[in-house]
């Protein structure tokens, strides 16, 4: 593990503070993307991460997918909505 104190881990933190606009919201994409996508998996959504990453962020489903969980993905992605999630609605 490469911090292996929490103190470390919050000097790393703080070193790379502010985080650029973009660096901002790559990091929340990326949240909201892992958020949904396990949240939704441990109901027993069948969606793989790249479709849930290509719904959320492009409003399309790649692939074979059952519209019950392309549903609930988009209805789940709207309360934890991002900026860049617009495309879900």
């Amino acid at each position: 593990m490469r911090y292996l104190t929490l103190e470390k881990a919050i000097t790393a933190w703080r070193s790379i503070q502010p985080l650029s606009e973009e660096d901002r919201n790559r990091l929340s994409r990326r949240f909201t993307v892992d958020f949904n996508f396990n949240s939704n998996h441990m109901e027993g959504n069948t969606l793989t991460y790249g479709q849930t990453e290509i719904l959320l962020l492009f409003g399309k489903v790649i692939g074979e997918a059952n519209v019950k969980d392309v549903q609930d993905m988009t209805a789940s992605a709207l309360y934890s909505a991002h900026p860049t999630m617009a495309n879900c609605s």
